[in-house]
């Protein structure tokens, strides 16, 4: 499940729109840069993996072998967020507020 987590990271960094369309224009670095720092993808990640992760963690799916794999992509942040099973509709909406 890491690999998955680390993959939806990476998808949001959209690298191919970057090689089609600004790779001549400005560098990698930039371009990284400039995607995760976007205030609209930055909440959206921010969601995701508040969501994503504690489920991993409350099934069984973020041993202790794994969790500095979590730490080096900076994915630990979330682990102590709310599963699921603990989450209501006034919450979810009341975290989405919070981040607005």
């Amino acid at each position: 499940m890491f690999e998955v987590a680390l993959l939806m990271r990476n998808r949001f960094l959209a690298l191919e729109v970057y090689e089609e369309w600004f790779e001549g224009i400005m560098s990698r670095r930039a371009w990284k840069s400039f995607v995760t720092e976007t205030p609209g993808m930055s909440q959206f990640r921010q969601t995701m993996f508040s969501r994503l992760v504690p489920n991993l963690r409350a099934i069984g799916l973020v041993s202790p072998r794994i969790v500095p794999r979590y730490e080096k992509v900076g994915l630990t942040r979330y682990m102590n967020g709310l599963a699921a099973d603990r989450l209501d509709g006034a919450g979810m909406i009341a975290d989405l507020d919070r981040v607005a």
